[in-house]
Formats: structure tokens, C-alpha cells, sequence
């Protein structure tokens, strides 16, 4: 294992049954975290000692951080010393669970079912947002299990302060526990995964192919952050090695990383989506004129986004989103250019965004790539 790195076993997941023996060798069967994800091993290892003392604990991050891994990981790791058996839903289920109880005449047995563990996982709780009902009842849950000192664990696409939707009583509930943001893998953590990978599907890549892939050269940026990325360079270039009859090279790796950077320009309405999607908000709500906390956000990372990315004109975009001024807009992309480097929340969220909005569009022209300098050059 790559120094620095830590793993959390899913040993529990029978993947003889789940998976076929393709998706056995690379479904990845640890979260694998690093110095970035640091408080994430710490709020593990607190949570399974005899004295937790955190509730309720919620991650949050963006999509493939590896959010359900890891509580797949937690579940595996709960002590059966600690309580009883350990349930681990999402948020969908919560909410249709719910109304069916209702419909049914069976609260009680539906309450019981969440108090009863020693430990109750839910994952996508954002899946409640705007369904005050569901809320509430979770609200009365989360109460519950609090006054009894029994765990609850959490997991959200964003911080519960961004959520639009979510009441100011539930987000403050949660903000009372400990939030623990999900950072993107750094190449060092990229390297662990991508290793853990190749081994488990008993694959040999040369040193600087996997420098490469995992972001470790100089001069090359990789685009394979997350583990679905990593998991689909190594098929890539394992077919066409096995086309070609070699082993996988630094140039096919080269060649690769050159493929997935070849990309336009997204447009400013996907990235209106794309921001309205991640913040849970309506593109409507972009373009109106709500100061709603979560809106104005959205609203100002959209703005940032799309001159990063699009070039426009404040003018421009201002006009595009709501009719807004131009010193509307500059406001707008100062305030998250500011936001990036005092909260965290922000950060992730217009790091996964411009991460994900790169890869929109159509193919252009391929991209320059600067000379390369590996650590392991010349070796395999």
C-alpha cells in the first residue's frame, strides 16, 4: 500500500452472488482514503471504539467520492459488542417506507425498525429535500436516537448548511453532530487505488503507466480521479494491450489521458444543470430573483463556472441567467472565488463540477501534451 494511504474492508459483501467474475476483479473491495480524507479514518476508528461520543456523524461529498463505500465499510466494521444488528438504507426508502406506514396503519412497527439497531446507516439523505413530512419524521428519529446515545451515520451529496430543501430545524440538527467533508483522491491516493485494482484483477502495469494514469507525472494531468475512472483506464488500456499483444505502455497511456482531455467547451446551460442538479435546485431558481441561501450559492457558482469555463462576458452571463448586471455577476464570482478558499463546502463543490463539466461537449482538437517526466522513467 501507497504511504500515507488507509483502508476500510467490504469483506461482509458476498460478491461470488452479486457480481459476475468481470465485475468481481474490478469492483473494488476497500475504501481506500489518504492524507485528504484523514478526518474520515479518524471519525471511523471513533465511532466503532467503546465511547463514540460523535452523533450524529454525516459525510458529505460528491458523486464517486466514495460516500457508499465507505458506510458499506462502516456497517462491515461495527463491533457486534457495541449493539445489535447494524441497518443501512438511503433516503428513497426512508421516504417510501414512510408513506406506506402511513397508508397502512403501521408507524409503530415502521419506528421500531430505526430504533431498534445498535447503529442505523442512511445513505442519499438529500433525497429527502422538499418533502416535509419525511423530514419531520426523520427529525423525530434522529431526536430519538440522540437522547438514547445510540449512533446514526450519514450520508449527503453536499454539506446539509448547501442543501436547498431541508429544513432549517434538520439542517441545524445535523450541523450539532460532526460533518466530515469527502475530498477527491490525490494522485498518492489515486496510485493505492489504481494498485489495489491491478491486483486484485491480477493485472502488471509498468511503474510509469500507472504514474501516469494515477496523475504522478509531471507535466500530465491526469483526468482519472475517482475510482470508476481509474477502474476505466485500467480496462482500457488492458484491451489494448491485449490487442496489441504487449504490455500496457507510458505512449497508450499517454494516448489515453490525451482522448479524455479532448473535450469543447461546455455550454452555460449545461453547466446551469449541472450546478442546479449538485445543489438540488431548479434551473428556474437560478434564473430567478430568490435569496435563498442555497439559491444564491448555486446562483454564484454557476457565475464562476461558466467564465471559467465559457469565457463570456459578465454582461453576458448575467443576461443569460435572470437579466442580472454585469457587476451583479462580477459580484457573484469574487464572492465563491473567495468561498473556494474559506469553505470547504465550496471547494469540493466547484472542484467536482469543473471536473465533471470538462467532460461535456463533443470531441475538439486533441490536446497538446507537454513533454512527461515520471519518477520511475525507464522502468517497468
Amino acid at each position: 500500500m501507497v504511504s500515507g494511504a488507509f483502508t476500510i474492508p467490504l469483506d461482509g459483501l458476498d460478491y461470488e452472488r452479486q457480481f459476475t467474475r468481470l465485475d468481481q476483479a474490478f469492483t473494488l473491495r476497500w475504501y481506500i482514503g489518504g492524507r485528504e480524507n484523514e478526518l474520515v479514518r479518524w471519525a471511523v476508528n471513533k465511532l466503532t471504539s467503546d465511547s463514540p461520543g460523535i452523533n450524529p456523524l454525516t459525510f458529505y461529498g460528491p458523486t464517486s467520492t466514495g460516500k457508499t463505500t465507505l458506510l458499506c465499510g462502516i456497517e462491515h466494521c461495527w463491533p457486534n459488542s457495541v449493539g445489535p444488528d447494524v441497518l443501512l438504507t438511503n433516503g428513497a426508502d426512508f421516504d417510501r417506507g414512510y408513506a406506506y406506514a402511513l397508508e397502512t396503519s403501521a408507524i409503530s412497527e415502521f419506528r421500531e425498525k430505526h430504533r431498534r439497531p445498535g447503529l442505523v446507516i442512511i445513505d442519499d439523505l438529500q433525497l429527502l429535500a422538499n418533502k416535509p413530512a419525511a423530514q419531520q419524521e426523520f427529525a423525530n428519529l434522529l431526536d430519538w436516537r440522540l437522547n438514547a446515545r445510540v449512533p446514526i451515520v450519514l450520508a449527503l451529496g453536499v454539506s446539509p448548511v448547501e442543501l436547498g430543501g431541508l429544513s432549517e430545524g434538520l439542517a441545524s440538527r445535523l450541523v450539532g453532530g460532526m460533518l466530515v467533508p469527502l475530498q477527491l483522491p490525490t494522485p498518492e491516493t489515486r496510485r493505492a487505488i489504481l494498485d489495489r485494482l491491478l491486483e486484485q484483477a491480477g493485472l502488471e502495469f509498468p511503474v510509469v503507466v500507472r504514474e501516469a494514469v494515477a496523475g504522478q507525472c509531471a507535466g500530465l494531468d491526469s483526468p482519472f480521479s475517482t475510482v470508476p475512472e481509474i477502474r476505466h483506464a485500467v480496462l482500457e488500456l488492458q484491451h489494448a494491450a491485449e490487442e496489441s499483444g504487449s504490455a500496457p505502455s507510458l505512449e497508450c497511456a499517454v494516448a489515453l489521458i490525451g482522448r479524455e482531455l479532448t473535450v469543447r467547451k461546455p455550454t452555460l446551460n449545461q453547466i446551469a444543470k449541472k450546478v442546479a442538479r449538485y445543489f438540488n435546485v431548479r434551473t428556474s431558481d437560478l434564473k430567478s430573483a430568490s435569496r435563498r441561501q442555497w439559491v444564491v450559492r448555486a446562483r454564484g457558482v454557476a457565475f464562476y463556472l461558466a467564465r471559467q469555463l465559457t469565457g463570456d462576458s459578465f454582461q453576458r452571463l448575467g443576461q443569460a441567467l435572470g437579466g442580472r448586471d454585469h457587476s451583479t455577476v462580477m459580484h457573484a464570482c469574487r464572492r465563491i472565488k473567495s468561498l473556494i478558499e474559506s469553505d470547504p463546502a465550496i471547494s469540493v463543490a466547484v472542484s467536482h463540477l469543473h471536473r465533471d463539466l470538462v467532460g461535456e461537449g463533443s470531441i475538439g482538437t486533441k490536446t497538446n501534451l507537454p513533454e512527461l517526466q515520471c519518477s520511475a522513467n525507464g522502468r517497468t
